[in-house]
């Protein structure tokens, strides 16, 4: 929550120190995958993702995050025990189509996601939100 004040208070100046937070995010996320990151990420494709130059960044970033949210995910039970990191990366890839849907379905990410969210529909995952964000994002491939 804090980057998000930060954006909010920062408006674009916030780009200046974007290079270095994506670096930090995603090593801390390799290293201890939390939904925090993936919160914050989510963020910043909010507010820099309608920035034409910002996309590149900002996929480069996504895809980082999602190798390793895919390899937490890969787990049997992995869907059900962390509902969080499934929330928070739904939340994250269903911004990254509504904000550059074209750049997502290219590099494959989109795809990758939607397999993703294939496999969760034969766990056991009943997590409110996280079903929620799933359906959220399957709402969104259908309409692309």
């Amino acid at each position: 929550r804090i980057v998000k004040s930060a954006v909010q208070a920062m408006g674009v100046r916030f780009e200046a120190f974007l290079g270095p937070f994506a670096t930090a995010a995603v090593h801390a996320f390799i290293a201890h995958p939390l939904s925090c990151f993936l919160y914050a990420v989510t963020t910043l494709v909010g507010f820099f993702g309608r920035m034409p130059h910002m996309v590149q960044p900002l996929l480069q970033m996504i895809d980082a995050l999602s190798g390793k949210t895919l390899t937490v995910l890969s787990g049997s039970d992995a869907f059900s025990q962390t509902p969080d990191i499934v929330t928070e990366y739904f939340e994250l890839i269903g911004r990254g189509l509504r904000r550059f849907p074209q750049e997502l379905w290219a590099g494959q990410l989109a795809v990758k996601a939607f397999g993703c969210a294939v496999a969760s529909l034969y766990t056991e995952l009943a997590h409110r939100e996280a079903l929620h964000a799933i359906v959220r994002f399957l709402g969104l491939v259908v309409l692309a």
